[in-house]
């Protein structure tokens, strides 16, 4: 009994000692594709996270408000003052037959210090190219697991064994011809306390229920 109780108190200090030091503060981010160029912020604090799309002028196009916790996703539209509950999107494409190669190529971007990931998959003809830093980023894989996003980006990071804790700070993805595709760059990290309330829908907003 009392190698139970301490072994108990241990996984409880274990559980603790994870969320003291998880990371929370704010992420800047890049992606730019063929088309265009977007821009976005993060916000995460405990199991909360809010992302701002912005435009060129820095203003806010919509936010995404996820609970890790309870596995929700509420979309906010601040020019109509609503919000709904968001349905993460049903893959259409089998990812499964992915090849993963984790590099022993390193780099520093951005001031991290990163390695270079690989997954490519013959029946797509892409290619992606992470380069990851290692630290108390659990929320970033627990995000993607929620939202499933259908970009190749997304469904490709997916695909890599033991990333938990992981954050990628540079993601290309290139045709098979060696053409660059698309980008997604984490341009600034800052670690710092994030106000409750950023994650909080103002009052005089309403749900939208179809």
């Amino acid at each position: 009994m009392k190698r139970f109780l301490q072994t108990i108190t241990l996984l409880l200090f274990i559980a603790k000692a994870s969320v003291l030091f998880a990371f929370e503060g704010e992420l800047t981010i890049e992606r730019i594709n063929y088309r265009d160029t977007t821009y976005y912020k993060y916000f995460v604090k405990d199991n909360l996270i809010r992302i701002d799309e912005l435009n060129t002028k820095n203003e806010i196009q919509g936010t995404l408000l996820f609970d890790l916790n309870n596995q929700t996703i509420l979309a906010v539209n601040h020019l109509r003052k609503v919000y709904i509950d968001y349905q993460p999107n049903t893959l259409s494409r089998d990812y499964s037959m992915s090849i993963v190669r984790k590099t022993t190529e390193s780099k520093k971007i951005n001031g991290f210090a990163c390695e270079k990931w690989t997954v490519s998959n013959p029946a797509l003809d892409t290619k992606a190219v992470f380069w990851v830093t290692d630290g108390k980023y659990d929320f970033f894989l627990q995000l993607l697991l929620l939202w499933q996003k259908k970009d190749r980006l997304t469904q490709y990071y997916l695909q890599i064994p033991a990333s938990r804790g992981y954050l990628p700070i540079l993601a290309e993805e290139y045709y098979k011809n060696g053409k660059l595709k698309s980008k997604l760059e984490i341009t600034q990290v800052d670690k710092k306390k994030i106000d409750d309330s950023v994650f909080e829908i103002p009052s005089d907003y309403f749900k939208y229920e179809f």
